[in-house]
């Protein structure tokens, strides 16, 4: 890889700019937060365990220079447009390959303003944003390695649209961005920007700069690929990859070097169009461009004169470059090769110094733009130029050999070879210095750079020179340097350098008993030449890894000295070995004697290193460490022994040494012990052993463990007495000592508050209680299960002096958990209070009878924990369950039909009592069974009822639930409320109710199916309003409604948002053809009531005018034409046909009469028995129609057959056929 020195001096900069950033933020704790998308914005910290699930959040709860990091995933952005602010580095954790951000074609995804600087985008794949990053007023803004791909912008900048702002814009791919004006993928307006090492592929701008577009800016351009990039205006596209518009800022205005343009289309400057003044085009490569008029490569303004040079054209279409009457003088040095039609520039001045040659690129058509070595373009370049960058598109310097090459690579020879080799020895003590050479050097290179192994190094020289100051074996390389990569010459572990030897050694033993092996390691560093051991015992070796054998008991010193070249050293290890055999014990101890309590301190003084210790100390005590110390607490003289042993030894070996340790001190006895309930009285006297006779002692006493409540007070006949006298202790109780035993120590003093002896005396108390309770057990009798019953224990105090003695109750407790007590907490009881009551309930969970405990913890002196009985019997709960709610409820008007009926009751039900006919649901009006689909849910205690066919419309339902139904104990239902359960039927429940209508969106005759027709009901409720249906009321289904004013009128809203108007006429479109079962009567409207709403059907004309609902829009024009013709042009009678037909139970009949007349209509069955007269009237001329219910004249339902409608009217006579079928 060819290396770039001035981006490698960028980079680092950049990162020292990093590094001092990250030390400022430091101080004020920068912290990462991480972003998830199963992450929560509600219970998330930002933690990478627990993050947060947006990057909106993330921001708000950032500090300034945080940085932000994203998990792989897709993020979709349609709802909220991201903006950065805080300084935040903004970055995905794994890059663009894992992590998507997506505007999901209806938002953009970043938008940055002014308190964006310093803001960094790092790593994302952006997608279908609209654009990805809008930025205005932001001074500073970081984008890189992301991908932008199918980015759209309305106006400009598909992937990256700014406004007087700085940007770095580098390694990102802009990818089928487009924008509806200008900049496919960029857009910048009063910018400054750095733009490189991105791929620009296949973005499109519908006006100017299929990639890039820049209006009034400041921009370095390099290092770019442009690909298939197109401005598509057909009449004045300008720049298929940039359009250069105007500047900004201060010269250079734009440098835009060492780029490749490849297939960029427009009409005017194919790769670029130059519009802007101080623009410095050099080392550019444009191939395959096409420009629909002229300028393939490059096309410049009149007026302008960018700098032009060192650029290769290859293959365009129809020239190279374009000038549009512009004079150019900075222009040279440029190839042009195969363009055409035009292969040169159109206008360049005639004597520029250009070439029409093969450029000799490696694999052009691979993507290879590299100059072979037989290219023409090396060294053809001009060097000398303003602002031309240091460095080639592949990073390489521009001028290796002197000048520059034409196009964006730079050739460079980088073969090399050479060899190594060193002047002086190459083994040798640390401080050696050796000479090396390099040999045999051929081809050209930038610079030598030698590595001699051990962290140093040399530049630039032939023969260095080189101190070794370490020890070791080093590796020695020659790097050379070429301008595109370096060639290493290594001389592996050459050089050796030692130093005097380090001896360390270690035996695979160090302890053993004679005769005793020891195998030696030699561990020296460094090299050795030469070695001798010491063992110790008066004996050597010079082996190098020696074993020896220890005959004599006893500790030895080891010692092992090295030599080599370089010098002696030695290194010695005291008492190393240890040579052992059967254990010899003895000990010693001080002082021997002294006033109890007597410290003594033991020494192990055993022969051969005893491993295991055991001391008998003679007064019951023992211990088993090496040199114990130990604390005689009694007088006396005391024996003592010592048993150790070590591994050499089969059996322990054991000193004893008689009457070793005498103990001074005074003993106290007694002789006689007198107690009564409250009281103890001990009698003792003094003696005393191997001390002084003629001295005093005293006594104390003490309790070793405080009583809980109530005290001992102790006292003495005599507090001190002497030799041989008797005195006595006594023990005073008080009454509120808690029962049991206890201990007090008699502790006899001597002279100098010695301690002499100490014994311990038992005494007991036998308190009586202070606790009582009423009553003493507690007996709930009967409960039925899940019910509660509650008695009150009282609990008091039965002292007698309350005042001096109170009652502390801390805790009450029952068990099993059926039991419950209402514990205040702690309490006391005394003189003020000296009682309290305490509720304790019982709920049976099942039949049968419970034993129980409830326990008292208190402070009381003879029962701290007292018990009660409590007994109680479970039996069957006896509440019968009601009905708590329903829907609908009692007599609820227009239910809706399509809904289902719930009934909630107060407790779960035994659903072996849900036997069919436990709950019946009638329709009163026909008296017919409602069929359906009945459901218990036991977790709600909820019955249901879905119709199979949904509900009548304007029906009357009666629901009826069975008095027998029961809960899980068997209590029947109490139907009435009257708490009393008395089976069916006293206890039936019954829910009354009535149904709303049944519509169909669009019918809005209620005909059965849906066309032009519909739109008279439409007209004649025109503006009417009621009440909107729910759910989805324009969806194609049978839908419930509630009867409007007039009721029919409900059918007209067809899209059943509550009004009758034009929007209805849209669901006819949608609608037509559709069809469906009738349910009651169609809509037919009279003559009269037709001209009655003639203004509504202009409107409705008028309106149907300006809609589009496609063809079907005539039949419903030719209705409303033919009615706003007037109904005065009939001009015959006639008798429509019944519809729908067959039918159940409603048909309708249509028929017109010319003049206004007597007419009768009339029904009769097969046998011409008059069923029913529908009319019998002098009717108006005009349109009429009529519905038959299928009922006699009584109003009967008639059975199932072919009936015969007959019109009588004038003249005219005509009979039609029908079929009800039921």
């Amino acid at each position: 890889m060819r290396f770039w020195p001035n981006k490698i001096f960028l980079s680092m900069a950049a990162t020292v700019a990093v590094l001092v950033f990250g030390l400022a933020a430091a101080n004020i704790a920068a912290a990462e937060l991480w972003v998830a998308p199963d992450g929560s914005d509600e219970s998330g910290d930002g933690s990478f365990d627990n993050p947060y699930g947006s990057i909106g959040i993330a921001v708000r709860s950032s500090a300034a220079g945080d940085t932000i990091t994203l998990k792989p995933g897709i993020y979709e952005c349609s709802d909220e447009v991201i903006s950065l602010y805080n300084r935040v580095y903004l970055r995905s954790q794994y890059g663009p390959d894992s992590t998507t951000l997506s505007g999901a074609d209806k938002n953009g995804v970043f938008l940055l303003d002014k308190k964006s600087a310093g803001c960094v985008i790092d790593g994302f794949n952006i997608v279908s944003a609209r654009p990805a990053i809008s930025a205005g007023d932001t001074k500073s803004l970081t984008v890189k390695n992301n991908r932008f791909e199918k980015c759209i912008s309305e106006s400009s900048g598909g992937a990256i649209y700014m406004i007087g702002s700085r940007a770095d814009i580098f390694n990102n791919e802009f990818i089928n961005d487009s924008s509806a004006l200008s900049g496919g993928a960029i857009a910048l307006v009063s910018s400054t920007a750095d733009i490189y090492d991105n791929l620009f592929s296949g973005n499109r701008a519908a006006n100017n700069g299929g990639a890039i577009y820049a209006d009034g800016c400041n921009v370095n351009c390099y290092n770019n690929i442009f690909i298939n990039n197109s401005a598509t205006d057909p009449f004045y596209s300008h720049g298929g990859a940039i359009y250069m518009f105007g500047n900004h800022g201060e010269s250079p205005y734009w440098v835009v070097q060492n780029n490749i343009f490849r297939g960029n289309r427009a009409q005017l400057g194919g790769g670029i169009a130059v519009a802007a003044f101080s623009s410095y085009i050099y080392n550019n490569l444009f191939y395959r461009n096409v420009a629909h008029n002229f300028g393939a490569g490059i096309f410049v303004e009149y007026n302008f004169d960018p700098y032009i040079y060192n650029n290769i054209f290859q293959n365009n279409n129809p020239d190279g470059m374009g000038l549009n009457d512009s004079p150019i003088t900075h222009y040279n040095s440029n190839n042009y090769y195969n363009n055409t039609p035009y292969n040169g520039c159109s206008g360049c001045p005639p004597d520029s110094n250009d070439y029409y040659l093969d450029p000799d690129l490696a694999d052009v058509f691979g993507g290879d733009y590299r100059l072979t070595d037989a290219s023409g373009m090396i060294n053809r370049g001009k060097t000398d130029l303003p602002n031309l960058l240091s460095f080639d598109f592949k990073g390489q310097d521009r001028s290796i050999a002197g000048a520059a090459d034409i196009g964006p690579d730079e050739y460079a020879d980088c073969t090399m070879s050479g060899d190594l080799v060193a002047l002086s020895d190459t083994a040798g003590c640390a401080g050696l210095s050796i000479s090396f050479t390099a040999l045999n050097l051929k081809g050209y290179y930038d610079s030598l750079i030698w590595d001699f192994g051990d962290g140093g190094e040399a530049y630039n020289v032939l023969n260095p020179s080189h101190v070794y100051e370490d020890t070791g074996t080093f590796t020695v390389s020659l790097h050379m340097v070429t301008p595109c990569t370096t060639v290493v010459i290594n001389r592996q572990n050459y050089i050796h350098i030692m130093s005097q030897p380090v001896p360390e050694f270690q035996a695979d033993a160090t302890r053993g008993c004679v005769p005793f092996t020891v195998n030696f390691e030699n561990l020296t560093r460094g090299k050795g030449e030469q070695y001798l051991w010491n063992f110790g015992d008066a004996t050597s070796s010079t082996d190098v890894n020696p074993a020896h054998t220890y005959e004599t008991p006893g500790v030895y010193t080891v010692e092992l000295m090295a030599t080599n070249s370089c010098g002696e050293a030695r290194v010695v290890k005291t008492g190393y070995i240890n040579a052992l055999m059967g254990v010899a014990a003895d000990l010693s101890a001080g002082p021997r004697q002294g006033s109890a309590p007597l410290s003594v301190d033991f020494f192990d003084r055993s022969l051969y290193s005893p491993i295991t210790w055991f001391w008998d100390f003679g007064d019951g005590f023992t211990a088993l460490e090496q040199n114990p110390r130990h604390r005689y607490l009694t007088p006396g003289r005391f024996d003592v022994s010592l048993m150790c042993m070590n591994e050499c030894a089969d059996v322990p070996d054991t000193t004893t040494e008689i009457d070793y340790i005498t103990v001074f001190g005074f003993t106290s006895g007694v002789y006689d012990i007198q107690f009564d309930k409250f009281n103890y009285r001990y009698d003792f006297f003094v003696d005393s052993l191997f001390g002084l006779f003629d001295r005093p002692v005293s006594f104390s006493a003490s309790l070793p463990v405080a009583p809980s409540r109530g005290r001992a007070r102790v006292s003495f006949g005599d507090s001190t007495a002497n030799l041989f006298d008797s005195t006595f202790l006594s023990v005073s109780m008080t009454k509120d000592l808690p029962r049991g035993n206890y201990e007090v120590l008699l502790i006899t003093t001597g002279s100098g508050g010695i301690p002499a002896d100490t014994q311990t005396l038992q005494f007991s108390s036998q308190a009586d209680s202070m606790i009582e309770t009423t009553p003493l057990a507690l007996d709930f009798g009967e409960v039925p299960e899940d019910s509660s019953r509650t008695l009150n224990l009282t609990v008091k105090s039965n002292v007698v002096f309350p005042d001096t003695f109170s009652l502390t109750v801390s805790d009450i407790s029952v068990s099993p958990s059926v039991y419950n007590v209402g514990f205040p907490g702690s309490f006391v009881l005394d003189a003020v209070s000296r009682s309290r009551q305490i509720p304790v309930s019982f709920t049976p969970d099942a039949p049968g009878p419970v034993e129980g405990v409830l326990t008292i913890i208190s402070d009381d002196p003879a029962y701290p924990q007292w018990t009660v009985a409590l007994t109680g019997t479970g039996i069957t709960e006896r509440t019968p369950p009601v009905v708590d709610s329903t829907s609908p409820y009692s007599n609820e008007k227009e239910y809706a039909v399509t809904d289902s009926v719930t009934v909630y009751f107060s407790e779960p039900l035994d659903q072996e009592s849900l036997k069919p006919g436990a709950v019946t649901i009638t329709s009163l009006k026909t008296g017919a069974t409602i069929l359906g689909a009945i459901k218990y849910n036991a977790e709600k205690n909820l019955l249901s009822f879905q119709p199979e066919d949904g509900f009548g419309i304007s029906d009357s339902i009666r629901i009826v639930l069975d008095g027998g139904i029961a809960d899980l104990a068997g209590n029947t239902l109490d139907g009435d409320g009257d708490g009393t359960a008395e089976g069916s039927p006293l206890d039936d429940f019954i829910l009354d109710f009535t149904t709303g209508l049944a519509v169909f969106p669009g019918d809005a005759n209620n005909d059965g199916v849906v066309n032009e027709m519909d739109v008279l009901p439409i007209g004649v409720y025109w503006g009417i309003s009621g009440e909107t249906r729910r759910g989805n009321p324009d969806l194609w289904t049978r839908q419930a409604a509630k009867s409007w004013i007039p009721a029919r009128a409900a059918y007209a809203d067809c899209n059943g948002d509550g009004v009758v108007d034009g929007n209805d006429l849209a669901q006819v479109e949608n609608y037509w053809g559709m069809s469906h079962e009738i349910e009651g009567a169609p809509i037919a409207f009279t003559v009269d009531e037709l001209n009655e709403k003639a203004g509504n059907f202009e409107r409705l004309n008028a309106y149907l005018q300006q809609m589009s609902l496609g063809a079907r829009a005539e039949k419903i024009h030719g209705i409303l034409e033919a009615y706003l013709a007037g109904q005065s042009n009939i001009e015959n009678f006639t008798l429509g046909r019944n519809f729908p037909n067959p039918f159940n139970p409603i048909t309708t009949i249509d028929f017109s009469i010319p003049r206004e007349c007597h007419v009768t209509l009339e029904v009769y069955n097969v046998l011409g028995q008059t069923v029913k007269m529908l009319v019998d009237e002098n009717l108006p001329q005009g349109y009429h129609s009529v519905t038959w219910d299928a009922t006699d004249r009584n109003g009967n339902p008639v059975p199932t057959g072919v009936y015969f409608y007959r019109i009588t009217a004038d003249e005219f006579h005509m009979v039609r056929k029908m079929l009800l079928i039921r």
